[in-house]
C-alpha cells in the first residue's frame, strides 16, 4: 500500500499494490521470487531489481523475463546480490526502492532491507524465518519519520486464491516456467 497526495494539501490516499512507475527490488530468484517478478509487471515499476546469490537464477529472469518487462516499459535488472545496493542507489538516486519483496528466509536480509527502502516505502517479508530466529531489529525512527510500512505475506484467502488462478487462466502469469 502506498498513500498517495496530489497535492501538499490534497488529503493523502491509499493505493494498494506495488508503486506504479516506482523502484521495486525483490531478494531471492528461487521459484518464489521468480513469481513475485513476474507479478510484479503488472504494477509496471519503472526499475524491477532482483537479487540473488546465484548466477543461473539471475540468467534464468534474463532469459525468460526480460522480453516480458521490455514490453511492459519495465526495466529489468538481475544482478548478484553483491551488487544490488549501488544499483539501487545509482536508479533510485540514493532515495532507495519504493517496494522491497524479501523472498528468502534469511534474518540479517530482512533486517538489513529496511535501509534499503525509499521514504514512504514498503518492506514485504515474504520469506518465513525459523522460530528462535524470527525476531528483527527494527528501525522505529525510519517508521515514525520516513514512514516506511512493514508486511508479511503468506498463503491468501479464496479470492487471492481466484485472482490467481485467473492470472495463470489468462496467461499473465506462466506459473509452470517456475517450477524447478
Amino acid at each position: 500500500m502506498h498513500l498517495r497526495q496530489t497535492s501538499p494539501l490534497a488529503p493523502r490516499r491509499a493505493e494498494l499494490g506495488l508503486l506504479r512507475g516506482g523502484i521495486t527490488l525483490i531478494i531471492g530468484a528461487g521459484p518464489m521470487g521468480r513469481l513475485q517478478a513476474e507479478a510484479a509487471l503488472r504494477y509496471k515499476p519503472r526499475h524491477l531489481i532482483i537479487t540473488d546469490l546465484l548466477e543461473e537464477r539471475l540468467q534464468w529472469l534474463r532469459q525468460n523475463l526480460a522480453a516480458k518487462a521490455h514490453r511492459a516499459g519495465v526495466d529489468l535488472q538481475a544482478v548478484p546480490s553483491a551488487a544490488a545496493a549501488e544499483l539501487l542507489k545509482q536508479v533510485s538516486a540514493g532515495q532507495g526502492a519504493d517496494d522491497i519483496i524479501v523472498a528468502v528466509g534469511v534474518r540479517q536480509v530482512q533486517i538489513d532491507a529496511q535501509q534499503w527502502l525509499a521514504k514512504g516505502g514498503n518492506l514485504n517479508l515474504f520469506g518465513g524465518l525459523k522460530r528462535g530466529e524470527h525476531i528483527l531489529d527494527l528501525d522505529a525512527l525510519r517508521v515514525h519519520y520516513d514512514e516506511i510500512r512493514l508486511c508479511g505475506s503468506s498463503g491468501g484467502s479464496p479470492a487471492d486464491v481466484a485472482i490467481a488462478l485467473g492470472l495463470v487462466a489468462s496467461g499473465e502469469i506462466d506459473a509452470g516456467q517456475h517450477l524447478d
